[in-house]
């Protein structure tokens, strides 16, 4: 009985965690249509398919936050799109393809490190009825796939 007590109690300071983790954050544009700010931090999608309006990046990515006095960069080795959102607790989540497959993302930005990877799909990938939808359908287990995003700038 006590040890039922106590993984209830875990997991319900697990959910509460989780759930404060992924509050959504704006995405804030800048002057460079490759460089935008989310939180603390500031975020450039390098080689972009057109500077002046680019819809595509090579990459890599590149981050500078508040405790980095090198920036941080990711490179995923794929095309990368804009960013679909960011969350509290430095997650960034942006979908990317190569050929026909494309897969989203979930980056750490505070870790530098790419904390998930969803499995290959195909068709639009949206936000929509607070999960993140590839083709109409919710991608499976992203960090923070039923969180609701706030207005978010495309970079």
């Amino acid at each position: 009985m006590l040890r039922t007590l106590v993984l209830a109690g875990l997991l319900v300071v697990a959910a509460e965690a989780r759930s404060d983790s992924c509050h959504p954050l704006p995405m804030r544009p800048t002057a460079d249509p490759s460089t935008f700010e989310v939180g603390a931090y500031r975020v450039r999608l390098d080689h972009p398919d057109t500077p002046s309006a680019p819809t595509m990046w090579e990459g890599p990515i590149l981050f500078t936050g508040p405790d980095a006095a090198v920036p941080c960069q990711i490179d995923p080795q794929t095309l990368l799109l804009a960013p679909l959102a960011a969350f509290q607790g430095g997650l960034l989540v942006l979908p990317t393809f190569s050929g026909s497959n494309m897969r989203i993302l979930t980056l750490d930005m505070g870790l530098c490190v790419i904390r998930h990877v969803s499995a290959p799909m195909t068709g639009p990938v949206t936000w929509q009825d607070g999960a993140i939808r590839a083709a109409g359908r919710p991608v499976p287990h992203l960090p923070c796939s039923r969180a609701i995003p706030s207005d978010a700038a495309t970079p």
